[in-house]
């Protein structure tokens, strides 16, 4: 999708069911791929709209239980011009935890639950 190259990709971080913080990651001018060691950056997304989060929570609505944590990541379709999962991350996600400095805390409150 050309939105990975013009808006980046989108990932929401939930943790027991609730948004702990999202980012935008943006690739390189040279590369497609979003990830740091292919030239990617990540910037936290101060709100995130209503539509990633219904998009976000309907996601984990499938799921048979609220998992602990999840990375759902998504990007704008090109062809419909809405937001699309791409991955719904729940076994060792980055969890992006320098835009989250008190992430940590709600990470560990969620695994105590």
């Amino acid at each position: 999708m050309s939105n990975v190259v013009r808006e980046g990709e989108l990932s929401l971080l939930v943790f027991d069911g609730q948004l702990s913080h999202a980012v935008r990651k943006i690739a390189s001018p040279d590369d497609y791929r979003v990830q740091h060691e292919h030239g990617g950056i990540t910037t936290a997304v101060d709100q995130p709209s209503a539509e990633m989060l219904e998009l976000a929570y309907a996601s984990l609505a499938i799921c048979p239980e609220t998992p602990v944590y999840a990375r759902i990541d998504m990007i704008r379709n090109h062809l419909t011009e809405r937001l699309s999962i791409m991955e719904l991350e729940l076994i060792e996600p980055d969890l992006f935890w320098k835009h989250a400095l008190d992430g940590g805390m709600r990470f560990a409150r969620a695994i105590l639950k």
